[in-house]
């Protein structure tokens, strides 16, 4: 779910960034102000020369003198001049020369309105005056255009000559006009207000200067006013033919004024004119047919005709409100067959901007190009009244039919975005785009007159960015090593390459990308991370560039190995950054269909092929811990670390093996490592490792628990265990062996010795000549591990206070007899030895009384008697006689009782091969000596001290009673009894009054109430 969403949000960010890149740049508007009142830009077009770029505009009120006879501003386009001042240098003004010529003897007309229509016929420029007057009498409104060069030099005039009794010498020729497609130097001229106002045409050869009317009703014989035929015309080339659209918006029939428009054709030897189709409009005063355009939109190659009605309302279903003048307009699709497919103006073919009040959407049209590099002509929509008058331009890009028949503007310019002074913006919209800035993307000119401002808009190259990603290495080995993406350690790396170049048209010198990388996207937790995800990057011209981004994978626990398989899948996504290298450049857009994303995968090298030399490198560790014994159970753990450093292996095993059988009880493997099953195969344990290959990075830590057999051999005191691995290298079938590591478990082996007797009581006769003492010591091995090399050393006492006291030593074991005072307890026993401080702080007398060898004052024979091998429940016994001299028989006669004690210790020999732990439990055997009579020395008594002592306390006691009467102790205390009495008889009273003082009170209350 979670990879699912990831990839949802980045097809959201690509949506999001092909809406947003709007064709026009209203960043770098190219602004040129002039005159409010000349109706500065009532109409503007760009002219480009190979020496010049300038824009025409249109100021048909500017004044000369007492006369509105209107002037062509002409002003050079500079890039980087943002705002240009018509009154400025770069600025300068022509007027019509009717109104300046001098020769008098032909009669002229004032031109009114110069500059009204400004059209481009290929190479050469129309300038019209629909209101020109007419040369005999001044209150006939012929109309009449001059003709300019690409350099502005006049050429000729265009003029609707007639007689003054004519009717069509009103005709206002100029408003509209086109040129022939196929032969630009005819002309076609719209006098809508030709025979009173039913309109009319007049076409006319540039170079001859011939010209013929075509009126709406022949001869004007007999005039419908206001129909307005020729209020607005365009060409429609079909079939090598040439047609003409031309707009009534006047007409009207049965409906009221809905207006039509007509396709007609001009026969050159003949006024009449030709009636092809007929398309009325559909609402009551909408202005159907004030303005149109002939493109190709839906890219058929048949011309298709747009109309404009900006004074449409909308009556919104289920409301009564009607919205007015929000404006719309009309596609009429071209047909091979019948010129214009007959669809009628229905709602199919209706098309509104944003159904603002008072908007007038449709007032200006124009056919811009291909401004988004998609083959399909696309559309420019005037609005000036929306956005409380002022104003703004809609966009349609051409599509198929069966979009342009639910056409939605592809971008809105509005005034705001432009200037805050902008009104009436898109009165007009340039017919003849240009490209003024060499981007091969054609820009436009949109009027403004209500401000006096006219406005280039230029569109923005539209190129493709081509993606690629390249991994190094690819696939990914799992050691990483010897790779320069290594960061310190093995784990696997790479070098993501990211490379980009770009393609279409209008592409600049240098294109400025950004992007970001992701990778792994198809696991919820990707396995790589990347030194940083947001990139920026810069794109030659012509040139792939590229950039490295480094990944490394971070975890290599079980995870990782889990979707080892799993492909890495890295995405990026890229947009244009916005930056260009100079400042008047215009920022490139991606076309519409161009892809922002690219999505490629990398998998990891997880096996070696069978011609290829594997290398599985294995490193690892044992360690023993927790050896103990509970009675003669004898249990250890084995901790085992390893893992594989190099390629993978298959058939993995960990063997471990032991000089005696050991008993597996438990196992379990860790966190983050690979399961194992284990198994006793005879006296070996063999545990598989379940994870197969076992790829390098992967590890076994695990723990088993073995129990010793208290049967089995233990006199060396410790268990050898080897560990070693058992694999296959992948793609290979030879086995081979690697040794892991190996340990020696410590043995424990508790032993005891005893003695019999333990305890011993002797009465001596003073007439004694030696004492025999006889013990047996026995050594015990209660387990769990057989041990050897056991040393039994027993201490004998053989003289105290430098007095002999020992007469002989009888013993029948392999024993060694040697006088060692200072050195019978071996460095390193457990049994503490007592030292002088001890001895001092002991009554001299009862320390004299124990006749043992930890005693400083005593002199011992150590005996040292080997022990043979005991295995587990053996015995071993060592028997002494020891006789004690007559010696010993005057020292009682002092001390009264005397303990001689023998001592008997348990420690390894210095050559035992004993290499356990040994848990000795050590015995002594204590025999004790009393006289067999005793003499006593009896102390007299002083009868008078005792007498004399008892009297004389006496004495002190009577003597004591007689002071504290004279003090007067026992009288204070009577007087204290005598007091508390009184004391306690006044209280007494005193409640008793209190209590006859409150009978009479409520008496008081009870009178007067």
């Amino acid at each position: 779910m979670m990879e699912r969403c990831y990839l949802c949000v980045f097809q959201l960010t690509n949506v999001i960034t092909i809406l947003s890149a709007f064709n026009i740049d209203v960043d770098k508007p190219l602004i040129f102000f002039g005159s409010k009142k000349d109706h500065f830009g009532y109409s503007t077009e760009i002219l480009k020369n190979d020496d010049a770029i300038r824009i025409l505009v249109g100021a048909p009120n500017k004044t000369y003198g007492n006369n509105q006879t209107g002037a062509l501003y002409i002003c050079a386009v500079n890039l980087l001049n943002r705002q240009t001042n018509a009154t400025s240098s770069t600025c300068y003004s022509i007027r019509s020369e009717s109104n300046v010529k001098t020769d008098t003897s032909t009669p002229v007309g004032l031109s009114k309105r110069f500059a009204t229509t400004v059209y481009k016929a290929d190479k050469n420029i129309l300038v019209c005056s629909p209101l020109r007057e007419h040369a005999q009498d001044w209150d006939m409104t012929t109309g009449q255009c001059e003709v300019f060069s690409a350099n502005l030099t006049k050429l000729t005039d265009i003029y609707v000559r007639a007689k003054i009794d004519e009717t069509k010498a009103k005709g206002m020729y100029g408003f509209s006009l086109t040129s022939n497609s196929h032969n630009h130097k005819k002309v076609v001229l719209g006098g809508p207000n030709a025979c009173e106002s039913d309109g009319g045409l007049a076409t006319t050869d540039i170079e001859s200067g011939t010209v013929t009317y075509f009126n709406d009703n022949d001869y004007c014989d007999f005039p419908i006013t206001g129909k307005y035929f020729g209020f607005t015309v365009d060409s429609l080339p079909f079939n090598k033919s040439n047609y003409y659209v031309v707009g009534k918006p006047g007409f009207a029939n049965e409906d009221g004024l809905i207006g039509m428009i007509e396709v007609v054709e001009l026969s050159p030897h003949r006024t009449s004119i030709t009636r092809k189709k007929q398309f009325p409009g559909k609402q009551f005063g909408g202005g159907f047919g004030q303005s149109l355009c002939v493109l190709d939109a839906d890219g058929d190659n048949l011309m298709d005709i747009i109309v404009g009605a900006p004074l449409e309302y909308i009556n919104e279903t289920g409301s009564s409100e009607i919205i007015d003048d929000v404006g719309s307009i009309y596609i009429f699709f071209g047909d091979s067959e019948t010129i214009i497919k007959d669809t009628g103006t229905h709602e199919k073919n209706r098309v509104s901007g944003d159904l603002e009040r008072f908007s007038r959407f449709g007032t200006a049209l124009s056919s811009i190009g291909d401004i988004n590099d998609d083959n399909f002509q696309d559309l420019a929509v005037g609005a000036p009244f929306e956005d409380e008058m002022r104003g703004a331009v809609y966009i349609f890009n051409g599509c198929s039919r069966d979009c342009v028949k639910m056409w939605a503007y592809s971008q809105k310019i509005k005034a705001s975005t432009i200037h805050e002074r902008l009104q009436g913006f898109g009165s007009y919209i340039s017919r003849t785009p240009e490209d003024i800035d060499n981007n091969e993307f054609r820009d436009i000119a949109v009027g403004s007159y209500r401000t006096g401002a006219a406005v280039v808009l230029r569109s923005r190259p539209v190129i493709f960015i081509h993606p690629e990603i390249y991994f190094d290495p690819n696939p990914v080995p799992l050691n990483s090593s010897n790779l320069d993406c290594s960061q310190g350690n093995d784990y696997p790396c790479l070098d993501i390459n990211v490379c980009f170049n770009v393609s279409g048209k209008g592409i600049p010198l240098r294109t400025y990308i950004n992007f970001t990388l992701h990778g792994d996207i198809s696991l919820s937790t990707p396995r790589i991370h990347l030194n940083g995800n947001e990139r920026f990057i810069e794109v030659m011209k012509n040139k792939r560039s590229c950039t490295t981004v480094t990944g490394y994978v971070s975890d290599v626990g079980p995870m990782f190995f889990l979707n080892l398989h799993e492909a890495m899948v890295f995405h990026v996504n890229f947009s244009l950054s916005g930056k260009v290298v100079r400042r008047e450049e215009v920022v490139p857009i991606l076309r519409k269909d161009a892809v922002v994303s690219q999505t490629s995968n990398v998998t990891f090298k997880s096996s070696c092929l069978r011609e290829e030399k594997c290398h599985p490198y294995f490193i690892g560790n044992v360690r023993i811990r927790e050896n103990r014994y509970i009675g003669k159970s004898e249990t250890f753990k084995l901790d085992l670390f390893l893992s594989n450093h190099g390629d993978p292996a298959t058939e993995a095993v960990v063997k471990i093996t032991s000089d005696i059988p050991l008993e597996m009880t438990f196992f379990e493997t860790h966190d983050k490592s690979e399961k194992m099953e284990c198994q006793k195969i005879t006296n070996v344990i063999e545990c598989k490792i379940t994870s197969d290959p076992f790829y390098q990075h992967q590890i076994v830590n695990g723990t088993l628990d073995f129990t010793l057999d208290p049967k089995t051999s233990g006199v060396k005191g410790y268990v050898a265990i080897t560990v070693e691995t058992l694999y296959i290298a992948s793609g290979q079938v030879d086995s081979t062996s690697v040794a892991v590591g190996s340990a020696n478990v410590q043995r424990i082996s508790a032993v005891s010795v005893g003695s019999e007797p333990n305890e011993e009581q002797r009465e001596v006769d003073i007439g004694i000549l030696s004492l025999t003492h006889k013990v047996t010591f026995s050594v015990d091995n209660k387990g769990p591990s057989a041990v050897s090399g056991l040393l039994l050393q027993i201490g004998v006492p053989m003289a105290f206070h430098a007095v002999n006291i020992l007469y002989g030593i009888v013993f029948n074991k392999y024993c060694t007899l040697m006088e060692s005072p200072n050195a019978f307890w071996k460095v390193g026993t457990e049994i503490p030895m007592q030292t002088d401080t001890d001895i001092k702080s002991e009554n001299p007398d009862a320390a004299s009384d124990n006749i043992r060898c930890s005693n400083p004052r005593v002199r011992c024979h150590l005996l040292e008697c080997k022990v043979k091998q005991l295995d587990v429940e053996m015995l071993d016994k060592v028997s002494l006689e020891v006789n004690i001299s007559d010696k010993i028989v005057n020292m009682l006669e002092t001390v009264k009782v005397l303990n001689y004690v023998i001592s008997a210790k348990l420690n390894l020999s210095e050559y035992s091969e004993f290499k356990g732990q040994l848990k000795a439990e050590n015995s002594e055997t204590i025999l004790t000596l009393v006289p067999k009579e005793f003499k006593f020395v009896s102390t007299p008594i002083d009868l008078g001290v005792v007498i004399g002592g008892s009297v004389g306390g006496f004495a002190f006691l009577c003597l004591l009673g007689i002071v504290l009467w004279k003090a007067g102790f026992f009288e204070r205390k009577k007087r204290q009894e005598v007091e508390e009495y009184k004391r306690r008889t006044a209280i007494m009273k005193r409640q008793s009054r209190m209590s006859r003082l409150s009978t009479v009170s409520r008496r008081e209350i009870n009178v007067s109430g």
